[in-house]
């Protein structure tokens, strides 16, 4: 049966609830719901809580995302602030349904534009007279799309507190799959506020650690490489790099995490799937990559006193030991064997400012040389945040650029399971 999508639905026969049961027990028409027996108008409840309509089952088995149970009454399913009455257009998302506005869609969406354009098509059934489109996807992004269009929801909270990533990312993932663009830069432009892209704060940001596996599967789903290298760094710093076992996964998932201090907006429950945390065999093999790279760095960088011509200056040192000596003299205390030099395999670019922070001039090193050496530190510290574009395969290398340690150029961001296999074991 083929519906009229204009504006003001038709009017037309009652149809079958689109979730009867297969046997046949129908839980009721989907037009023109019963009204509230009660005088006031609102639902009456029962000593639980929520009346279920007549004739439907008092313990309604549990539902599933593949098959919605169908003996649960429709205003059961019905999201519980998405649902205008003036709407115009039933969108269903899992077994969630959303009673909203065509013209909201559209005006943002090319995808909703082309939807909506069509003359005629094809309704999953008719709910107080409107029709019914089944959409792909999770009504937890549909939600938080919802959230964001309508006023007084997400523009509205997060002027007194961010929004959680969790919204953020329902969001993300809603924006890129119906084509919502301003949408989509809007939650990308709160992503890099919540973890900012100067390199000072890189080393400093627990709370990208708590979620980097989520950051990195929701920016590979949605095409974008904005934070890929920030939340890949940060992968470095976790437990067996964030590489959990299915069971894992969905033991933690919904897990809030320690460092969450500012009071945050979710837009619903927040619920991740196990699959939010599931890295695919290419990014596992990236950050196995990527830590062979900043283990080689790390150790290239400090096994050794750094030999900086400056540091035996003869004009500066002229009525003095040299700096170099000074200096080769304590190195192994404060770097080699620092309390900080065993994390220098996984964060660099922190243990490096470590380095700069000691108090060289305390120690003999001359104010001059002690400066030259922090400004030489800190361009090391930019040239292995600019190398990991290409370690990671985000960014090509240009001719004569950096090719990698081992002087081979890197591959595109997509690869093969098989391709960065051969990358990482040295092309064996």
């Amino acid at each position: 049966m083929k519906f009229d999508l204009s504006e003001t639905a038709p009017d037309g026969p009652t149809v079958r609830n689109p979730w009867e049961s297969a046997g046949g027990a129908a839980a009721g028409n989907v037009t023109q719901p019963p009204k509230a027996s009660s005088a006031s108008g609102v639902e009456p409840k029962s000593a639980q809580g929520n009346q279920l309509a007549p004739g439907a089952p008092t313990t309604p088995p549990p539902n599933t995302k593949d098959a919605p149970d169908s003996s649960l009454p429709t205003i059961s399913r019905r999201h519980p602030k998405f649902w205008f009455e003036d709407g115009n257009i039933v969108v269903r998302v899992d077994d969630r349904i959303f009673r909203v506005h065509m013209s909201t869609l559209k005006l943002r969406s090319t995808f909703f534009e082309d939807i909506f354009s069509e003359e005629v098509r094809s309704s999953a059934g008719i709910i107080d007279g409107c029709n019914i489109i089944d959409l792909e996807g999770r009504s937890c992004d549909f939600s938080a799309l919802l959230d964001w269009l309508y006023p007084g929801g997400l523009s509205r909270a997060t002027e007194h507190s961010k929004a959680s990533f969790f919204t953020l990312a329902c969001l993300l993932r809603a924006s890129h799959q119906w084509k919502f663009p301003d949408a989509k830069d809007w939650a990308l432009e709160e992503l890099k506020l919540r973890w900012p892209p100067k390199l000072e704060e890189v080393p400093w940001q627990p709370d990208l650690t708590d979620h980097a596996t989520k950051v990195i599967v929701l920016l590979q789903a949605c095409g974008e490489r904005t934070l890929l290298k920030r939340a890949f760094y940060r992968l470095l710093c976790v437990d067996d790099f964030g590489i959990k076992s299915g069971t894992e996964n969905a033991a933690e998932e919904n897990m809030t995490p320690a460092t969450l201090a500012v009071k945050e907006y979710n837009h619903e429950p927040a619920k991740w799937a196990a699959s939010d945390s599931t890295l695919s065999q290419d990014d596992i093999l990236r950050i196995i990559r990527l830590h062979k790279y900043t283990t080689q760095r790390w150790i290239s960088l400090t096994s050794k006193t750094p030999s900086y011509a400056f540091l035996s200056d003869r004009k500066r040192h002229a009525w003095r030991l040299s700096c170099l000596t000074i200096l080769r003299s304590m190195w192994h205390a404060y770097v080699t064997e620092a309390q900080f030099a065993s994390q220098g395999h996984f964060d660099p670019l922190g243990c490096l400012k470590e380095i700069k922070n000691v108090e060289w001039e305390k120690l003999g090193i001359c104010q001059a040389c002690a400066v030259d050496c922090r400004d030489r530190w800190e361009e090391e510290r930019r040239r292995i945040w600019d190398e990991l574009d290409v370690e990671l395969g985000i960014t090509s290398p240009s001719v004569g650029s950096y090719r990698g340690l081992d002087d081979r150029p890197r591959q595109p961001y997509q690869l093969t399971f098989n391709q960065a296999a051969a990358v990482y074991s040295g092309g064996k």
